[in-house]
């Protein structure tokens, strides 16, 4: 049975496997980590959040550091909304709004930097190792363990679900997008995605790959620990640079755009 950390509020609960010190504590936010099997005998495996980490999430990271009156850290993790109107210029209130708008809550976050996801990963760090009998980390992941996750068990799968195809035939026969993609260019910086998505899509689209994973390919790129690069392409990112072997370039990390996200995983203790 493939094992699944649920998070709820602050806390974590192992709803498959084993369960030894695992605690609900606040039931406001669910969010799911799911396990990734070791791929050979010198990796060790790890958990990952199966959604890119959402505008509301990070809000409440936000309004925690600044409840706590931890300026210094506010003001590395706080993200540059004006990027969202100076990329889209042409965009509607509601999406140059996007960070903040209650209606976007569950969409991913972006313009955020490396620094500001890994402050957010040290802060659920802290959040739950209040509590936690077993300590555990929640870091960004590095290239092979996005890669790992990506491929859901499969070391030769193109995307990061089965087959070539960026469509799925439904029951009346049309086809239907698997991830929210670039599929063209209309005028200057107006892009035309499917029928999914407005620019971004909610975290929680589409269909997850084997591993139980949404938006491994599209919607946003994630930042890499490390890299000058992002993986999984993004919302304007076009058919050949959504697979799992492609990259993005992402040299300044300290800067970043409409189209980066982030997705954090959980390494736990040895026999967990």
């Amino acid at each position: 049975m493939q094992k699944t950390f649920t998070l709820i509020g602050l806390s974590i609960l192992l709803i498959a496997g084993k369960s030894t010190g695992f605690k609900t504590e606040n039931k406001e936010i669910t969010k799911t980590y799911v396990h990734v099997p070791a791929k050979d005998a010198t990796h060790k495996g790890f958990y990952i959040s199966s959604i890119e980490i959402t505008n509301k999430q990070y809000r409440d990271f936000l309004n925690d550091l600044k409840a706590k009156g931890e300026n210094d850290k506010l003001k590395r993790a706080m993200i540059d909304t004006s990027i969202q109107k100076t990329f889209l210029p042409n965009v509607s209130p509601s999406v140059a709004d996007y960070f903040f708008s209650s209606a976007k809550n569950n969409y991913p976050v972006v313009n955020v930097t490396e620094e500001g996801a890994l402050l957010y990963c040290d802060w659920l760090t802290e959040k739950y190792n209040l509590a936690a009998k077993i300590k555990v980390r929640f870091t960004l992941p590095n290239e092979d363990q996005w890669t790992t996750a990506a491929q859901g068990g499969d070391t030769h799968a193109l995307y990061p679900w089965k087959g070539n195809s960026l469509t799925i035939e439904t029951r009346s026969s049309e086809q239907v997008d698997i991830c929210n993609y670039k599929h063209q260019a209309i005028t200057g910086k107006t892009y035309s995605n499917n029928e999914k998505a407005d620019i971004t899509a909610p975290s929680l689209s589409y269909t997850p790959n084997a591993y139980g994973i949404y938006n491994m390919a599209g919607n946003v790129a994630e930042i890499i620990v490390g890299a000058s690069y992002t993986k999984g392409g993004s919302w304007v990112t076009t058919y050949d640079k959504i697979t799992i072997a492609s990259h993005e370039d992402y040299p300044d990390k300290a800067h970043s755009a409409p189209t980066i996200g982030f997705r954090p995983i959980m390494l736990v203790p040895d026999g967990e």
